[in-house]
């Protein structure tokens, strides 16, 4: 209960009580003279009014209610973030690229493209050219290895026949021998680091070169009756236009229907920018390496000859070329000898009719 309201209520009742007192004792019996009785209607006024008094003056206490949880959100109090110190980041090392990284050369195949008829047992030279397109010199550690499909050759891993700085370009030449039953015969390589890892060509460097041949049937022979009076004749060899040895110097051009150097037409022996040594097919003049095997005037005339620079480093000494001169003569080319020294090439030579 308030403290004010008890309050209020004892002195009413003290009030109260001293209203009766008042009542009950009118006038005294010994008294001679009359004493006026006290109004008893001007006593409760009085009383009322005192009352009515107190209760004007008591101020009037209002009760506090206890908050309640209303349900609804807390207010967010925004707070102003205090300043941060921004680093400067570290500089990182540049990104060491792949050092095993390699491109297909322009052309791939210097020699043997894709789908290349062949007859059974035919011996054939594939020249691949790739490009380091990493940013680590790949050294002679490094070598070409066979990584699937068909070997067509013993020589399953040959190391490569020079150091080769990014950029630049490299012919790797491998032997190889045509299977004798006809098909379709694909090889798959792939180049190998020092450490003997296995990459390739192509954006991520996994993909393989290869080499793709076709292996065509013999021709079945057709007997023909014999015709009275004629006498069957066997096809020949045609007979040689020209042949001989000869010894090339850088610039110099010789002509392999004439046996005449200086001035030929057909074949230029030249050094590139690099110091590295070719044998420039001229005019229309087209050739194609084979391989240490002599080959007869039936292989070049099946050779898959084209009009691209060959690189004497890449091809093994004692290799021989087929070609076809400017007078249309089929012939074949021997590397006989190198002298890196004083850079002449020896080379035999002959030219069918």
């Amino acid at each position: 209960m308030n403290p004010n309201r008890s309050d209020l209520l004892r002195l009413c009742a003290v009030l109260a009580c001293l209203a009766m007192i008042l009542v009950a004792c009118g006038s005294s019996p010994g008294d001679s003279g009359a004493t006026p009785t006290p109004n008893l209607t001007q006593v409760y006024e009085t009383v009322n009014a005192q009352l009515t008094q107190v209760v004007l003056l008591t101020p009037t206490s209002t009760m506090q209610l206890a908050p309640t949880e209303s349900g609804l959100p807390t207010p967010t109090v925004s707070l102003q973030p205090s300043p941060t110190m921004t680093r400067t980041p570290a500089s990182l090392p540049t990104t060491i690229g792949n050092c095993d990284l390699a491109a297909a050369g322009n052309p791939i195949d210097i020699t043997i493209p894709d789908d290349t008829k062949a007859q059974p047992g035919q011996a054939f030279t594939k020249i691949w050219r790739l490009q380091n397109a990493g940013n680590c010199t790949w050294s002679s550690a490094y070598s070409v290895g066979l990584f699937s499909g068909e070997a067509m050759t013993s020589q399953v891993a040959a190391s490569l026949p020079r150091q080769v700085a990014p950029g630049e370009s490299v012919d790797i030449a491998i032997d190889m021998v045509a299977p004798q039953s006809p098909g379709t015969y694909q090889g798959n390589w792939k180049l190998k680091n020092a450490q003997g890892g296995w990459f390739g060509i192509g954006p991520n460097g996994g993909s393989p070169f290869w080499v793709r041949i076709v292996v065509e049937p013999l021709p079945t022979a057709t007997v023909t009756p014999p015709v009275p009076s004629a006498t069957p004749t066997a096809t020949s060899t045609p007979a040689v236009l020209a042949n001989g040895s000869v010894t090339l110097k850088p610039m110099q051009k010789f002509d392999l229907d004439q046996s005449a150097a200086d001035g030929g037409e057909d074949i230029s022996y030249e050094t590139n920018a690099d110091g590295q040594h070719l044998l420039i097919p001229q005019g229309n003049v087209v050739a194609a390496v084979m391989s240490t095997n002599q080959p007869t005037w039936g292989n070049c005339q099946t050779a898959n000859m084209s009009a691209q620079p060959l690189m004497v480093e890449n091809i093994p000494v004692g290799s021989y070329l087929c070609y076809r001169t400017n007078q249309g003569m089929l012939g074949w080319l021997k590397l006989t000898s190198f002298n890196a020294s004083d850079e002449t090439l020896l080379v035999d030579y002959l030219t069918w009719k």
